[in-house]
Formats: C-alpha cells, structure tokens, sequence
C-alpha cells in the first residue's frame, strides 16, 4: 500500500493552503488503541482551536475520497505545530526570528544544557539563537531537540 501521509497530504493541502495555512507536516500513527491521521497546521498569524476545526471540516471529505489507509478506519485529526520539534529546513525557515527551545547532548563549556532565544541563523551543520543578546551557535550533531519556545 502507498504511504497514508502521502496519499492525505496530496489530498489536502491545496485546501489547507486555500484557507491560509501552511500543511507542516502528517503523521499517521497508533493512538489510544485506533490509527490515527494527524494533520499538523501553522501560520505566522497563529492558529487557534476553531481555525483546526475549519481546516478539519473543509478536508475531510476530500482525504476521506483519497482513501490513504485503504478502507481501514483512522480518526482524522488537525492540530496546531505547538512545541513539535522542528526537523527540516522549512521548519527552520518558518520560525525565523521566533523564540525557540535548544536542548543541547553535551555541555559545551559550563553545566548549561537548556537555551531559549531567539532563532537567527541555520544552515546543514549549525544553528545560531540569540540568547540575552548574544548569538550562540550549535553544531546540530549536539542538538537533542529544537523547538518553539511556549512559555507561561
């Protein structure tokens, strides 16, 4: 069978761009005991709940015509990208000069493992944060996880 994201995503995403999002990435996994098509939307606008139930009800019909799982039952899902780890180049593009989250493997001088600020520069070996003004740089081979900084 072909990939479910796949298929759904083909499906979907002229819809979701129509309606002003950006369709950031598609998991299709096992979740309280169902399968589970889980849509992940942003927009440098934000997205709030009732924008995950417009996007819901406007691609359901179209990714349940595309039949992605093959006529097994899944629940569709549309949520927001929240504090998901950012994985790919577009990802590190989209958040731009937004707060960010670095957890780093290895201490690289100091105890501190744990940075927030704001996400600056990246390219395929580094990223660059601005940390209480001052650009901080890590190899991406030591970073355990990146992600957008939600703080309360």
């Amino acid at each position: 069978m072909a990939d479910v994201s796949l298929i759904a995503g083909s499906a979907a995403k002229e819809i979701i761009e129509n309606l002003g999002f950006e369709m950031a990435d598609i998991e299709y996994v096992r979740e309280d005991g169902q399968m589970c098509l889980n849509f992940y939307i942003r927009s440098k606008n934000g997205v709030n709940i009732d924008d995950c139930e417009a996007v819901s009800r406007a691609i359901d019909e179209a990714v349940e015509n595309a039949n992605p799982t093959g006529n097994k039952p899944y629940c569709l899902c549309v949520s927001t990208w929240g504090d998901r780890p950012l994985k790919n180049d577009s990802d590190f593009d989209f958040f731009l000069d937004v707060l960010v989250e670095v957890k780093i493997k290895k201490s690289v001088s100091g105890k501190k493992k744990k940075f927030v600020g704001l996400l600056k520069a990246f390219d395929n070996d580094s990223v660059t944060v601005l940390v209480d003004d001052v650009p901080v740089s890590f190899e991406k081979t030591n970073i355990d996880i990146i992600r957008p900084y939600i703080g309360f």
